[in-house]
């Protein structure tokens, strides 16, 4: 019996080893066990004029026809503007989640601001998405200070990529 005794504890170590990684899987939360590994696209990218008087946004302003001349000052506006509120729509699995460990599923966005003394380009990284119901998960960011030069979003997601811009012009004020 002294000689089965080393033999069964080995037996029992190797049965608890190979059951942990199946009862680790089990006591991780729902969300992380379900994260999607399929791809994900982004389909629409939103810029709004942040109204510094009343914190309200604006209608969507991307790819306008006109360029918005001293909008900072209000010109042609409702109200002063210099920060910009920018949306974007990400399509996935129907009450999924992005799998942040696949590169794939980060989106990338590049803010350009086009200077007259040269383009200066900013890159922020978006992780985890969470789709509702109908497939769609959302992310937003603000952009202090855009409201003079032409501004170039690009929000890229796997293989999908979505570009908005919009015009911006700023006159020295007339008596200084």
């Amino acid at each position: 019996m002294s000689s089965l005794r080393p033999a069964l504890a080995l037996i029992f170590a190797a049965g608890l080893f190979s059951a942990a990684p199946a009862a680790a899987q089990q006591a991780q939360p729902a969300a992380a066990q379900g994260a999607f590994t399929g791809p994900i696209t982004v389909r629409d990218l939103k810029i709004q004029l942040f109204f510094e008087k009343t914190a309200k946004f604006s209608e969507n302003v991307a790819d306008a026809p006109k360029p918005f001349v001293n909008a900072h000052r209000g010109e042609g506006l409702a109200e002063p503007a210099s920060g910009l509120f920018v949306t974007f729509e990400v399509v996935g699995p129907k009450n999924g989640q992005s799998n942040d460990k696949i590169a794939s599923h980060m989106a990338q966005i590049n803010v350009t601001r086009k200077y007259k003394s040269g383009p200066r380009l900013e890159q922020r990284v978006f992780g985890g998405f969470r789709f509702n119901d109908q497939g769609v998960a959302y992310k937003a960011f603000m952009v202090d200070a855009a409201t003079c030069a032409p501004i170039e979003i690009e929000a890229r997601l796997g293989r999908s990529r979505k570009v908005a811009k919009v015009e911006f012009e700023c006159n020295a004020e007339v008596g200084q």
